[in-house]
């Protein structure tokens, strides 16, 4: 009797380990190969990007570990849905370990694992509530506040301090919010005045979480 896996882990048997290093694609919609593959993301964070009219990157979405990610062209589809009118892809904004399923193997476990089956739709569900939360939170809620939010979802622990990535420059997080270098700067620098943040070479240290935490939950904009 087939042994049916209980967490995200134990899915990872069914792949090959990879480590991608900072700035490598992950996926490419316009590569021209025909071999496709699905991605189980242990750690690190990993972005699905496009490009503007401009040719500027454009990010939909951030990926943290436990996640799937580059399996939509491997699910069932009808023809509206392989049109292909918008090229994307997924690149690794921190160096990354993933595991790789082929696209037999990620169709078999769909057809025949209800644990799998289970996992990819919690999995497409968070996709689709993460992009139509974002699409609300653009449309409703002042930047300062978004940036908040992107502050508090990514800073993570390193020597004791909560720490956000290095790659999240003012240039990376204005892209993401649909805004200009210089207004994510302004933010940025009212909240070290205020003491919520500090600044450490590159990279940016969250001193105050609950109160940042406040400012969004009281949906209070920053006064830059």
């Amino acid at each position: 009797m087939k042994t049916v896996p209980q967490t995200f882990k134990e899915l990872y048997k069914y792949g090959t380990r990879l480590e991608v290093k900072k700035g490598q694609l992950i996926y490419d919609s316009e590569s021209g190969s025909a071999e496709h593959f699905a991605f189980l993301l242990d750690s690190g964070v990993c972005a699905l990007s496009g490009l503007t009219a401009d040719g500027e990157e454009q990010i939909f979405l951030y990926f943290k570990g436990q996640r799937t990610v580059g399996f939509a062209q491997l699910m069932p589809a009808s023809p509206q849905m392989t049109r292909r009118n918008h090229c994307f892809s997924i690149i690794a904004k921190t160096d990354c370990v993933l595991y790789q399923i082929t696209a037999e193997v990620f169709r078999d476990l769909l057809d025949s694992d209800p644990f799998f089956t289970k996992f990819m739709l919690k999995v497409l569900a968070e996709n689709y509530m993460d992009i139509l939360t974002r699409y609300r939170q653009n449309l409703e809620d002042p930047t300062s506040i978004r940036l908040c939010r992107l502050l508090i979802e990514f800073a993570g622990m390193q020597n004791g301090m909560l720490v956000m990535p290095s790659f999240f420059t003012y240039a990376e997080l204005a892209r993401y919010l649909g805004t200009h270098p210089v207004t994510i700067a302004r933010i940025m620098s009212k909240l070290k005045e205020d003491g919520c943040i500090s600044k450490h070479g590159k990279s940016t240290i969250i001193l105050d979480p609950k109160r940042i935490q406040k400012m969004i939950d009281q949906n209070t904009p920053i006064d830059y």
